[in-house]
């Protein structure tokens, strides 16, 4: 078995340029029925079928480096095509081998029921072959890979619960670059709480203050601006309120209602270096901008699908000092804007792969390296987009992500996730 499929693994670069080529033709559906067919059965040549493993269909996946163990059953074109899609739908009910990381001695834990010999000449032909650079998968005339940057074992916070280091459905954060602190919206528990940039516990906010001041009825959204002022989205009270440091209100932005400069439903909002505020508007489906002052000035965008328009935009911040990134939620992309609200770009569409959203959420951009990181919180991860839009990374968490919902960026370049459906948050 091993001598008669043993050429289908001597030429890494040739497999994966067929990989990248096909998946370009799938992806933008301009391929022949011929060229479909022999897309087909060349992914055919790169399946073993191996009848003696308890009918089992053994997978050899080059561009993840990984052998994974499916079921008989599963149907031909369900097997090429998730391998052509580098298995982003297909997932092993076994396990799967890490190429890249693995050992003699973990052979017999990861794989049960498997020739150890099998096993050991498929996985030396593969790592003979890893001086090869793995492949960027093309598609949408953009270039994604795997991040490096954000392979960490991820420091835990929180669970289900009401105690100071629980949450109750957590829905946004915030970092206070001067006092090094992250501040994150407990919404269901009516509280605002705080951690060190090491996430130890600082302090809880409660609704109403030890004096008896009301501050807020279920915060949802917090953004921090550069004079460390707050600006919480009160989501019962449908209010955006300002407070200073000592938890001061200063001022009401705006207020509910139909009207211009009003909103229905606001759901979270960034400023500027001119201090202007902007507002996502999730029941208007619009974005509007206020001076410091809160005095309204313009809004734009309207219920729909075309270009500058929204179907309840959920998140916006600052990518520079005149362009700002709006997430999408209903319409499953990205809209760029300038700060007079003229539509520049949008990224996306509904779907699992790459470039592509489900219900995307926070986001924060990293001036240092010019990248956008992006809840996508359907498909239950955060990507990260280059100053172009032409490169795209997945962080990578080694827990997962469970609802990504918010994210924040801290001084010393790792990231703070808060997930909505997990209850914590993670520090990467």
């Amino acid at each position: 078995l091993l001598k008669e499929n043993n050429s289908r693994f001597q030429d890494l670069t040739n497999i994966r340029a067929f990989c990248c080529n096909s998946q370009e033709k799938l992806n933008s559906k301009v391929e022949t029925d011929q060229e479909a067919i022999e897309i087909r059965q060349k992914c055919e040549d790169y399946v073993i079928n191996i009848d003696n493993l308890q009918n089992r269909i053994l997978v050899g996946k080059v561009p993840r480096h990984r052998i994974s163990f499916f079921n008989q059953d599963i149907s031909f074109d369900a097997i090429s095509l998730g391998f052509v899609e580098i298995a982003t739908e297909l997932e092993p009910i076994e396990s799967s081998l890490q190429l890249s990381s693995l050992k003699t001695c973990s052979i017999d834990k990861h794989v049960q029921n498997c020739s150890k010999k099998l096993i050991h000449c498929l996985t030396s032909t593969l790592q003979d072959q890893r001086e090869f650079p793995s492949p960027s998968i093309t598609g949408n005339n953009r270039c994604y890979s795997s991040s490096k940057n954000h392979k960490r074992t991820p420091r835990i916070i929180g669970k289900r619960g009401t105690s100071d280091t629980e949450f109750n459905h957590p829905s946004s954060l915030a970092y206070s670059k001067r006092d090094k602190v992250i501040y994150v919206c407990d919404t269901y528990n009516n509280r605002l709480v705080t951690y060190g940039m090491d996430g130890t516990f600082h302090q809880v906010y409660k609704a109403t203050s030890e004096t008896g001041e009301k501050r807020f009825h279920h915060p949802y959204a917090i953004h921090i601006d550069s004079n460390n002022r707050l600006y919480i989205i009160d989501q019962s009270e449908r209010r955006i309120k300002v407070f200073n440091r000592d938890f001061k209100l200063i001022r009401v932005i705006g207020q509910y209602g139909h009207d211009i400069g009003q909103y229905l439903t606001p759901c979270d909002l960034c400023t500027n270096e001119q201090k202007n505020i902007f507002v996502c508007d999730a029941g208007g489906h619009r974005i509007l901008k206020y001076n410091e002052q809160g005095e309204f000035l313009l809004s734009w965008g309207e219920l729909g699908t075309n270009n500058g328009q929204f179907k309840c935009p959920a998140c916006v911040c600052i990518l520079n000092s005149d362009r700002l990134a709006v997430t999408d939620w209903g319409n499953d992309r990205i809209q760029i804007f300038n700060t007079d609200g003229d539509h520049l770009l949008s990224i996306g569409y509904r779907g699992k792969l790459l470039a592509e959203f489900s219900r995307p959420l926070g986001l924060t951009y990293d001036e240092t390296t010019e990248r956008l990181f992006v809840c996508d919180e359907g498909n239950d991860r955060v990507m990260i987009f280059n100053h172009d839009f032409s490169i795209i990374e997945l962080v990578n968490s080694k827990i997962g992500f469970n609802g990504p919902y918010d994210i924040v960026l801290l001084k010393d370049g790792r990231i703070v996730i808060c997930e909505h459906r997990a209850h914590r948050l993670q520090i990467i």
